[in-house]
């Protein structure tokens, strides 16, 4: 195989320029000045040891070894076993073409297959190279990777568990990765370790990023057996992840199956609105509520404390005292609204220790020993709402079917107290609802009385039945009355033709 180096070779031509040739002998010429070996004619010079050549300087003027013919200044040729070409420093190899085409430099140890081994670090665009590859210089792209298949374009690895594989930094962006499947890739083997980890602190607290992604679809895609993206702030205003959307979603969570959580929240939630699906097209076996007010004579509401020891702890559970139902009891009535669930302390992360949280390194989380499981059952008090409502109509129904017997029960009070006759209602006597209800000053009141009726009365009673105010009526009409002397209060107002009780209804005084 042909290796082209390029080298400046030190050569002494010894002879003076004549019309006749120098004669050269063994053991070196005697000259008084420059002299010249080489050939006068169109024909290359050819150099023997042994009878077989070992090299020639070609008539073009270029040199080759090896090689009987040669585009290059100089090219060095050599049978797949032998080296090619070797350039040492005090007996030290320094430079050194192996037999597999691979270069070795600083080291005579044999570099990859046509690649290049390099002992010692390597500087671009310096002379002082700080790691083992440093690129310095330009306004262009310092390091660029291409692959036109799956392996990745730029690959770093680090084995030591606190190591970093790739890492940059920049006033703008660290890193920057541009791919048809992934723009930045990252794994990590240890426990502690992070796939992608992004740092920014310049210290503005408006538009720094540690880690960014844009895209037509997902912007950054995380997945884990414990946390797919997490994120850890130490500001006591800042937020751990914030998500933000102008016309869609700010943050959308999903999960493949009914009996795991698209949520979990170790702690309290705030939110400023909030809406649960419940459109008529997305349910089916649509049935009414019945006897809610059985159901919730038998929960039992209670007041307790969450537990703050151990594993608990972790749970962020509230403080203090706190009132509402056990799962176990509600189970018993209602078990469509008890779910189980389970808490495992070893799958929260603590947060890094303090101060490294925000430096150009990344540290691994604090680990506390895992523990065991906590199993609990978790209630929906959403669905208890429907229930109550229910339970309340029910209650409602209850309270006005009472009131219509108490008011019937007063006017029999009444009716028994005043000496009347106690007649029954006739569809041509009756009273109009007073205008206007609520009324402040005068009402206005219609009535009806049959004919041949021989006296007839509107009589205005307080809630306890006393007698307030008797208007004598006559034929049927409307009714001017003054209430403006009547305290504030709920009052009855009842139709009396022929000393019986036709017809009674309610009227509220207002100041």
């Amino acid at each position: 195989m042909k290796k082209h180096l390029f080298l400046l070779l030190g050569t002494a031509c010894i002879g003076i320029i004549e019309p006749s040739a120098q004669n050269w002998v063994n053991g070196g010429n005697s000259l008084a000045a420059n002299g010249s070996l080489g050939t006068n004619t169109n024909f290359s010079l050819i150099f023997k040891t042994n009878n077989t050549e070992r090299g020639r300087i070609t008539n073009g003027g270029n040199w080759a070894i090896g090689s009987t013919g040669t585009t290059s200044k100089f090219t060095v040729n050599s049978a797949a076993s032998t080296s090619p070409f070797r350039a040492q420093i005090n007996g030290s190899t320094k430079l050194i073409v192996g037999t597999n085409g691979g270069v070795s430099i600083g080291t005579a140890t044999a570099g990859p297959a046509n690649g290049l081994y390099v002992v010692g670090s390597v500087g671009i665009g310096t002379a002082t190279p700080s790691y083992k590859l440093h690129v310095e210089g330009g306004t262009g792209t310092a390091i660029f990777g291409n692959s036109s298949n799956y392996t990745p374009s730029i690959y770093g690895y680090n084995t030591y568990s606190g190591g970093t594989a790739v890492e940059g930094i920049c006033p703008n962006i660290g890193v920057y990765g541009y791919a048809g499947n992934y723009g930045v890739y990252g794994v990590a083997t240890s426990a502690g370790g992070y796939g992608v980890y992004g740092v920014n602190n310049s210290g503005s607290t408006s538009n720094g990023r540690g880690v960014y992604g844009s895209s037509s679809w997902i912007g950054v895609d995380g997945i884990g057996n414990t946390f797919g993206v997490r994120g850890n702030v130490s500001g006591a205003s800042a937020y751990a992840v914030g998500a933000i959307s102008s016309q869609s979603i700010g943050l959308y969570a999903y999960t493949g199956n009914s009996s795991s959580y698209a949520g979990y929240f170790a702690g309290r939630v705030y939110s400023s609105g909030g809406y649960t699906s419940s459109d008529r097209n997305l349910k089916e076996d649509i049935v009414d509520v019945s006897n809610a007010m059985d159901v919730i004579n038998q929960l039992k509401p209670k007041s307790y404390k969450f537990r703050q020891d151990g594993n608990y702890k972790l749970m962020n559970l509230p403080q203090g005292k706190h009132f509402g139902l056990i799962a176990q009891d509600v189970e018993q009535i209602l078990p469509d609204l008890v779910a189980d669930a389970e808490f495992d302390p070893g799958r929260i992360p603590q947060q890094a220790k303090e101060g490294t949280s925000t430096t150009g390194t990344p540290q691994p989380p604090v680990q506390e020993s895992k523990g065991e499981i906590i199993n609990f059952k978790a209630l929906n008090y959403t669905e208890l709402i429907p229930i109550m409502v229910k339970a309340m109509q029910e209650q409602q129904q209850v309270i006005t079917e009472q009131q219509n017997r108490i008011e019937k029960l007063e006017q029999l009070v009444y009716k028994l107290s005043n000496g009347l006759n106690i007649g029954t209602n006739v569809n041509n006597a009756k009273l109009g609802d007073v205008s206007p209800n609520p009324v402040k000053g005068t009402a206005l009141i219609s009535y009806s009385i049959p004919e041949g009726s021989k006296t007839a009365q509107l009589l205005i009673s307080d809630a306890l039945g006393r007698q307030i105010k008797v208007v004598q009526l006559s034929a049927s009409g409307v009714i001017n009355v003054d209430v403006s002397a009547l305290a504030k209060g709920v009052y009855n107002y009842s139709l009396i033709v022929d000393n019986s009780i036709r017809d009674t209804k309610k009227m509220t005084v207002i100041r």
